[in-house]
């Protein structure tokens, strides 16, 4: 849950709060219209805040946003799945996860050093890649730079598994760039792929004849 809610504060510190994700929105599809109402009326409240650190109020209300929302993307990506949001209602489901709401401004505070380099570049949401069997999608694209977020506590143990994601979403979709973003370690870890052409050739070929 706070992986996703950080990646939705990322964004919108990046951009500024201007839609939902587009997982969120298929997700709360899904749901029960008071539980649509609720996360609308409570985005409609943080809609248009600019990018960048803003004031206790407004993180607190971007933050409670994020979690609500981060319970709704599990939806569109498996279904029938327990929706805490759903279950408990807008005002329950905030005093319930208040602890994750702190932990996600916790991690807020250590963003604005480590976003600085990607400020002020054209920010969109990581497109969908897909490959007959093999889909996914990046989390957002900064420029030309493609940057997957990470918010783990061991990031050693999913190391193998997102440098092999962010080989294959590269060789897909061809960025000068690729970032791993890891915020609750304050680091980002930059690699430049403009040298990589060839080698992201060679890749691809075997990607689309292994899943197609």
């Amino acid at each position: 849950m706070v992986g996703h809610a950080i990646d939705y504060r990322i964004r919108w510190w990046l951009a500024g709060v201007g839609h939902l994700p587009s997982v969120v929105i298929e997700g709360l599809a899904l749901c029960a219209p008071t539980t649509q109402d609720s996360l609308l009326g409570a985005f409609a409240q943080v809609e248009g805040f600019p990018a960048g650190k803003l004031s206790t109020t407004q993180e607190r209300a971007l933050a409670q946003v994020a979690v609500a929302a981060a319970t709704v993307e599990p939806l569109f990506r498996a279904g029938a799945v327990p929706c805490p949001l759903q279950e408990q209602g807008m005002e329950r489901f905030l005093e319930l996860y208040d602890d994750v709401v702190g932990d996600v401004l916790q991690i807020t505070e250590g963003l604005p050093s480590l976003l600085e380099p990607l400020q002020g570049r054209s920010i969109h949401s990581g497109p969908i890649v897909a490959v007959g069997r093999l889909a996914g999608d990046a989390d957002l694209l900064a420029g030309d730079e493609l940057v997957e977020i990470k918010c783990t506590v061991k990031p050693r143990d999913i190391a193998t598994d997102t440098v092999r994601q962010l080989l294959v979403y590269s060789a897909r979709l061809r960025p000068a760039a690729a970032s791993i973003v890891l915020p609750r370690q304050g680091c980002r870890v930059v690699f430049d792929l403009t040298s990589m052409e060839r080698i992201f050739d060679r890749l691809d070929s075997k990607i689309v004849a292994a899943y197609s």
